[in-house]
């Protein structure tokens, strides 16, 4: 206790005052609503403090100190590049498991098809990348993934040969 400290409260008994409870201060209330905070979380986990600040009307350090108090981090969702309905999953795993059985039922002297099999793929590279933006979500979990946005003409075609054994050819594609 500082020296000040100890003649403030002389002071304050002397004239009678024994009460050690904190007097009332201007300013904001001390009383945080975390359950207003979690509900903006619940509607959009992808907001930032500053956002959050703007929404519940305290600061944005305050608002940091309460997430990280709840146990929140932020972490990137994985960019996903369309949303796939539940037929287009269904067709996949039975192209797959068709596949794998046909693979499966050669015999050592036919090399299976698999094995001879080139693959190629079309990737757009953006010259811009939009930003992705980090979900409040427990220390435990994964955030939810998000669809990319569209494309843009800031972009080049990367063309991609590959076989069992590896990469075969690749090539950016000239704009027409």
């Amino acid at each position: 206790m500082t020296e000040r400290t100890a003649q403030k409260l002389f002071k304050k008994f002397r004239s009678g005052n024994f009460n050690l409870e904190d007097a009332p201060r201007s300013g904001k209330p001390s009383a945080f609503d975390e359950d207003a905070l979690n509900q903006l979380l619940h509607e959009d986990s992808r907001q930032s403090t500053r956002e959050l600040e703007q929404a519940i009307g305290y600061d944005h350090a305050t608002v940091a100190r309460h997430l990280q108090k709840m146990g929140k981090v932020q972490k990137l969702g994985a960019w996903v590049p369309h949303t796939l309905k539940d037929n287009h999953k269904n067709q996949r795993v039975s192209i797959s498991a068709s596949l794998l059985s046909r693979h499966q039922v050669t015999t050592e002297q036919h090399r299976s098809f698999l094995y001879c099999v080139i693959t190629e793929d079309e990737k757009w590279c953006l010259y811009v990348n939009k930003k992705q933006k980090k979900a409040w979500v427990s220390s435990s979990k994964q955030p939810k993934p998000c669809v990319k946005a569209k494309v843009h003409q800031a972009k080049v075609l990367l063309s991609v040969w590959w076989d069992q054994s590896g990469i075969v050819h690749h090539e950016l594609l000239p704009k027409t």
